[in-house]
C-alpha cells in the first residue's frame, strides 16, 4: 500500500520549523526595539467560553505549555524506547505521548496504536514458526517516524506555538498516525490470513489420511469452497 510521502513530510516539517524560528526571532527583535508584538486574535479566550471549550482548544494547550503543573514529556525514556526497535517498546512510547495534554482525537489514536502494536507482536509470537512477515520498514521507519512526528508536535506545544501552527502541524501528525494504524491492521490481517490457510491445509491433510484409512464416511468429508 502507499503508506505516506515521508520525504514530503520531512521537508514540510523542516520548513515549518524554520518559519517558526524566524517568527520567534522577529518577535524578539521587536521587543528589543520597544515595539509591542502584534497580538493574535485567537490568543485571548472569550470570557463566556465554557470550561470544556477551553480544555480542548489548541491555543489553551499552548498558553499552558510552561505551566509547572502540566505533565512533562519524558524525552529521555521516549528516545530510549525508540532506539530499542521493538513493537512492545514502540507501544510504550505511544503511551508516554498520551501522558502529555493532546487533542482528544490524537490521544485516542495513540491509545489504539499502542494496543494494536501489542496485538501485532502477539500474532508474530503465535505464528512465528509458520510465517515471518517482512516488518523491516515498520521497525526502522514507519513506527519510529510517526513517534518522532508526535514528539515534534509536543515541541510546538512546549514552545507555545500559535494556533495556526498547532492546527496545521497537528493535522499532518494525525494523518501520519492514521496511515500507520491502517498499515499495522493490514499486517495483522496478513498474518492471520496466512495462518488460516495453513490451518485449512493441515485439516485437509488430516482428513485425507483418515479417509484413506477408512475412518471417514465420504458424506461427512470437509467440503471445499468450490463444492458448495
Amino acid at each position: 500500500m502507499g503508506f505516506i510521502d515521508y520525504q514530503g513530510t520531512k521537508k514540510d516539517r523542516y520548513e515549518e520549523v524554520l518559519a517558526f524560528a524566524k517568527a520567534q526571532q522577529e518577535e524578539e527583535a521587536r521587543r528589543r526595539e520597544g515595539v509591542q508584538p502584534e497580538v493574535q486574535k485567537t490568543t485571548a479566550l472569550p470570557e463566556q467560553a465554557s470550561q470544556s471549550d477551553v480544555q480542548e482548544s489548541p491555543t489553551f494547550l499552548a498558553q499552558n505549555a510552561r505551566n509547572p503543573a502540566r505533565p512533562q514529556f519524558d524525552r529521555e525514556h521516549f528516545q530510549a524506547l525508540i532506539e530499542e526497535k521493538s513493537l512492545p517498546a514502540y507501544a510504550e512510547a505511544f503511551g508516554l505521548l498520551r501522558k502529555c495534554p493532546l487533542p482528544e482525537e490524537m490521544d485516542g489514536l495513540y491509545g489504539e496504536l499502542s494496543g494494536r502494536l501489542l496485538v501485532l507482536q502477539e500474532a508474530l509470537d503465535k505464528f512465528q514458526e509458520s510465517y515471518q512477515p517482512d516488518l523491516f520498514l515498520f521497525y526502522e521507519y514507519y513506527v519510529p517516524e510517526a513517534l518522532r512526528l508526535a514528539a515534534t508536535y509536543i515541541d510546538y506545544l512546549d514552545a507555545g506555538a500559535g494556533e495556526k501552527t498547532l492546527d496545521e502541524t497537528g493535522a499532518e501528525v494525525l494523518d501520519a498516525a492514521k496511515r500507520l494504524l491502517l498499515a499495522v491492521n493490514e499486517k495483522i490481517d496478513e498474518i492471520y490470513q496466512f495462518a488460516a490457510m495453513e490451518t485449512k491445509a493441515e485439516a485437509r491433510a488430516l482428513e485425507s489420511m483418515l479417509s484413506q484409512a477408512g475412518y471417514i464416511d465420504p458424506e461427512y468429508r470437509i467440503k471445499k469452497q468450490e463444492d458448495k
